[in-house]
């Protein structure tokens, strides 16, 4: 005796279903690859394996460690109308005691508040990297308006 008819459309939407379920699962497992918009290092890591995100989630911080910034974040509203993008600048490298020139690259287009001040952050392009500076030391940018 052979399958019935019946027994065999069953099957077959059995199958239809399966089929759809693992283009599903595809498609999911597709969108589970993060891709960086830049050659770079990762300098933090915010989430660990096997652990949940959602989507617009930052899991990491990408550096490229070969054109290092420095940011300000405590431009005052006094001095905001007097900087302006591609204005040179003075950055002081604490930890080695070292004067870089630099460029205004970036200046934010809101403000801050902190302590009650009005201040806004600006990003600093350095001419040069002197042997020892790492990303995250602390430095003094001196911009003259």
């Amino acid at each position: 005796a052979g399958a019935r008819e019946q027994d065999i459309t069953a099957a077959e939407a059995m199958v239809a279903e399966a089929d759809a379920a693992l283009k599903l699962a595809q498609s999911t497992l597709d969108n589970t690859e993060l891709r960086a918009p830049f050659a770079g290092t990762v300098t933090q890591l915010t989430v660990g394996q096997g652990e949940m995100v959602t989507p617009g989630q930052a899991v990491l911080t990408l550096a490229d460690l070969n054109s290092l910034q420095a940011e300000t974040t405590d431009l005052s509203e006094r001095d905001v109308a007097r900087v302006a993008v591609g204005q040179p600048v003075n950055v002081y490298v604490e930890a080695l005691n070292t004067d870089i020139t630099g460029t205004v690259l970036r200046i934010a287009s809101q403000a801050n508040t902190v302590g009650g001040d009005v201040v806004y952050t600006v990003v600093v392009t350095l001419d040069e990297q002197p042997a020892g500076l790492r990303w995250g030391m602390s430095v003094d940018v001196d911009i003259d308006p």
